[in-house]
């Protein structure tokens, strides 16, 4: 017999677990950027200016999500591992399109 416990976590367990919750706070981050359109749409305040920046930091969130994704560690913890990092940049593009297609 070995000493050693099946239950011992190893450097890749401690990375998947920093990148999933990361990952949960960027998602986080994306709803809070719409809540703040949101109630800057209800209290009138909206400006061009404001959309855009919340547009910047929603396109620097989805890219690193994207990093996170193409991570080896990140693609086995995260609940979906793409083949390639083109592939996962395909897909953030194609699907909001597939769902104009299906609502249209």
């Amino acid at each position: 017999m070995t000493n050693e416990s099946p239950f011992r976590k190893n450097r890749a367990f401690y990375i998947g677990v920093v990148l999933t919750v990361l990952e949960g706070i960027l998602s986080g981050c994306s709803y809070l950027s719409v809540y703040i359109v949101l109630t800057a749409l209800a209290s009138g305040t909206i400006t061009a200016g404001m959309v855009g920046a919340v547009t910047a930091g929603l396109a620097v969130i989805f890219l690193l999500r994207l990093v996170i994704y193409s991570t080896p560690a990140g693609s086995q913890t995260v609940h979906t591992k793409p083949t390639s990092t083109a592939e996962s940049a395909a897909f953030l593009i194609m699907f909001p399109l597939e769902w104009v297609r299906i609502f249209s």
